[in-house]
């Protein structure tokens, strides 16, 4: 009778961790049933808490995550567009359910490894899926653009998967790099891996992705020149200045992402600098930050932000950013605006608070937050629910205690 027992707590834990994983699988596929994954994942872990007796395991990222949904939540009181604010809320839900519940899972070793086998394999499988159309497609037009950025990543805005694609990327590197789940036996599963996601994340041709991947890639090189595989090294810098040239060379979208990158960037005139994203970004911020200063404690208010931004457009004639209603395009600016210093203050926490936990550092944590605030510079994340739910999963899952069991400050 003891074992039956334990075997059905066993069932209902493993149960919620394949609904957990399919959310992974979900996120850079197909986000429509995502809420009603949410709900199947919720009640399944309640009822795991319960019958297993599974108490709270604190985590202060997660909790920071809750406290800065009640502040948005509290903007309410201050914000004059309820219609919006109501919006806001939703969109912005998983920062305060996803996290809470979390944190009764106590998910083992073994479950962490089951998920982040999920993130790639949704991952990969993207991959294959988004680059067999684009190849179906190149073939039947003629048109290698077919391969690149928003023609290539026809499910989401490129930025957002390039994101996903660089988290499970420093997943792969940081493991096989010193093991800590032991994802694979051998060296090469990781090395094909980190080969695929890499060149996913190039064929995005996501600014800040690319910026990432490029990182993550030195931070994998620096590791093989300290173990002295120069041959290797030499083979993949060649690989990679072979595909730079090939699709520079090949496709005039893959040129005209890194032409308009320099010269919004190079313009010193306004009105020159708004034909650019990178200018229109610069732009964009330069007034975000002249309208966060006006009112910096408490911010306007979630429902009141973008009206304030499109005001300001329209009082500096910016018409390009007036016509779209652009967001801040920065997720820190996003939430000053929105929620003031105090916002900004939790957010930033968010992120930083794993590099702070001296006895038993998690890299996979800091790591996260690092590839975020990156990501964070550019895009204005948590307004969209691709990228709350992207955010708010990796959170989670990268904050575990699973990945400190051999990191510690010495």
């Amino acid at each position: 009778m003891p074992d039956t027992n334990k075997n059905k707590q066993q069932l209902l834990s493993n149960l919620s961790v394949f609904a957990f994983a399919a959310l992974f699988i979900q996120l850079p596929f197909y986000q429509r049933f995502i809420p009603i994954t949410i709900g199947v994942w919720i009640l399944l872990s309640i009822l795991n808490a319960v019958v297993n007796k599974i108490r709270p395991r604190f985590n202060l990222s997660l909790v920071l995550s809750i406290f800065l949904y009640g502040l948005i939540a509290l903007s309410g009181f201050w914000s004059e567009n309820k219609t919006v604010y109501q919006f806001d809320l939703e969109v912005k839900m998983s920062l305060a359910i996803i996290p809470l519940i979390f944190v009764f899972t106590n998910y083992s070793t073994k479950q962490i490894r089951t998920l982040v086998f999920a993130v790639i394999f949704g991952l990969i499988s993207c991959y294959f899926f988004l680059t067999g159309k684009a190849i179906l497609n190149t073939l039947k037009t003629g048109q290698v653009s077919n391969m690149f950025y928003v023609n290539l990543s026809t499910i989401l805005h490129p930025s957002y998967l390039s994101y996903y694609a660089n988290l499970g990327l420093l997943i792969l590197i940081l493991d096989y790099i010193k093991p800590t789940l032991s994802l694979f036996q051998k060296k090469w599963p990781y090395l094909i891996l980190i080969g695929l996601l890499f060149i996913f994340s190039t064929l995005l041709l996501s600014k800040n992705g690319l910026f990432t991947s490029g990182v993550l890639i030195l931070i994998l090189i620096s590791y093989w020149l300290v173990k002295k595989k120069f041959i290797v090294v030499f083979l993949i810098l060649g690989s990679m200045a072979g595909t730079f040239v090939l699709a520079f060379t090949s496709s005039e979208m893959v040129k005209n992402r890194f032409t308009e990158l320099v010269a919004g960037i190079d313009q010193t005139e306004h009105d020159s600098k708004e034909i650019y994203s990178t200018g229109i970004r610069i732009k964009v911020w330069e007034i975000a930050y002249e309208a966060s200063i006006k009112n910096p404690f408490l911010g306007y208010g979630a429902g009141d932000t973008k009206d304030v931004l499109v005001e300001e457009y329209d009082k500096v004639g910016f018409s390009e950013a007036l016509i779209r209603r652009l967001n801040a395009h920065n997720q820190f600016l996003q939430i000053t605006l929105s929620n003031g210093i105090i916002g900004l203050t939790i957010l930033a926490s968010i992120l930083l608070t794993p590099m702070f936990s001296w006895k038993r550092l998690n890299w996979f944590a800091i790591s996260f937050g690092i590839t975020t605030a990156i990501f964070f510079t550019t895009e204005s994340v948590l307004e969209t629910q691709a990228g709350v739910l992207g955010f708010t999963l990796f959170l989670c899952l990268l904050n575990h205690d699973t990945f400190r069991k051999s990191d510690s400050i010495s």
